[in-house]
This record gives C-alpha cells, structure tokens and sequence, in this order.
C-alpha cells in the first residue's frame, strides 16, 4: 500500500488518508508527545487536512487523466504509421 503509483505520484493510502503510513513510536512519553503533536486537534486543523486531501485526490484524478490522453495519442501515432505504410 505504500508504493508510489507512476501515473499520479501518490500511494493508494496517502489518497485514502491524506497521510503516508509510518512506523509506529514507541510508547514513551516523548513517543506519545510527538504523535498528538501530528494529529489535528481542533476543526480548523481538521478541515484543512480535509481539503488537502480533496486537492490530493483531484491532483491524482488529473495526472491520471493527462497519462490517459498521452496513451491515446501515442497509440494513434503508431496506427497512423502502420495505416502510411500499407498505402
């Protein structure tokens, strides 16, 4: 889950979650500070990882609409090449 797809930049779990999965800190005081500290704490916070993820998922949909676009006109190239050839 977390390898980077070529066509969007972006692993399956970072457009689910906004977020890459990582390792977990062990359980020390420090450990726990330090994750509260990357987690949202109040709406603003909140809203905005939302919208990032929003932004995220609509980078992902583009990226994967342009590869779509570069497939299709490479592949009309080449039958264009075949189609010359056989005139």
């Amino acid at each position: 889950m977390s390898t980077i797809n070529a066509s969007t930049n972006y692993t399956p779990f970072h457009l689910h979650l906004g977020r890459n999965p990582r390792r977990l800190p062990l359980l020390t005081a420090e450990g726990v500070r330090l994750v509260r500290d990357d987690f949202p704490t109040d709406v603003a916070n909140a809203l905005e990882a939302v919208i990032s993820i929003k932004t995220d998922i609509v980078d992902a949909h583009d990226a994967l609409l342009a590869s779509k676009i570069s497939q299709a006109n490479s592949a009309n190239i080449q039958w264009l090449k075949k189609v010359s050839q056989c005139l």
